[in-house]
């Protein structure tokens, strides 16, 4: 994952996310926190935090599909500065 690339420092953490994820079978909110207890939704987006919360991680979410989207990967600081509603229309 190239924003990975971009935040050397989670690289790790972006690759067990992502192995979870990938395999996980999850038709709302409630059942994804089983998996991930601090992802929240942002008006349509999906946040994740990763790397003992140090980095957000974004994506939009088809729920009947069973598709993630992923969208960025930010530090607070970034995130603190994101319009996150506007990233999942």
């Amino acid at each position: 994952m190239i924003a990975a690339n971009r935040h050397a420092r989670c690289l790790g953490a972006v690759s067990r996310w992502y192995d979870l994820v990938s395999v996980l079978e999850s038709r709302n909110l409630v059942e994804l926190r089983r998996t991930f207890p601090s992802a929240d939704k942002v008006g349509n987006t999906l946040v994740f935090n990763i790397a003992g919360n140090n980095y957000r991680l974004l994506c939009c979410v088809d729920w009947a599909a069973q598709r993630l989207f992923f969208r960025s990967l930010l530090t607070h600081a970034e995130y603190d500065c994101t319009n996150v509603e506007a990233i999942c229309p």
